[in-house]
């Protein structure tokens, strides 16, 4: 009986390891690239929200998206960590943006103020999803 629930449970890890997850581990590895920031206040954002420059939000690259309709996209109000020469910061993505590179991560001014100078304008950084 003891071996039969042990492959029962092996079996239930196999059926685990799908492309889905797969993709979710890889998404939750820490990325390098560059840290910048936007004025957030311009209108909407690609999930369909208002915000200010005084919040912590973050965009990211456009590949990040996968519906056609971005304001139900999977990525919208998820959250990332992002770490920059100066420190941290937890911010939550709520905008695409179009010339990121996909490791890269594009902040508010209060959200950039905590991980760099605002003069600085792009730094390297590094950033993953986290629990919000």
């Amino acid at each position: 009986m003891r071996l039969s629930a042990a492959l029962l449970l092996f079996a239930a890890s196999l059926a685990s390891l799908t492309p889905q997850n797969a993709e979710a581990t890889a998404v939750s590895l820490r990325r390098r690239g560059d840290g910048t920031y936007y004025d957030i206040e311009a209108g909407l954002t690609a999930c369909g929200e208002r915000h200010t420059n005084k919040q912590l939000y973050a965009a990211v690259a456009s590949s990040w998206f996968t519906k056609s309709n971005p304001n139900r996209d999977p990525i919208c109000k998820k959250c990332a960590l992002v770490k920059g020469p100066k420190g941290q910061v937890k911010v939550r993505i709520n905008d695409k943006c179009p010339e990121c590179s996909r490791d890269s991560i594009d902040l508010t001014p209060a959200a950039f103020d905590k991980i760099a100078k605002r003069k600085d304008g792009r730094v390297k950084i590094t950033w993953s999803f986290t629990a919000c």
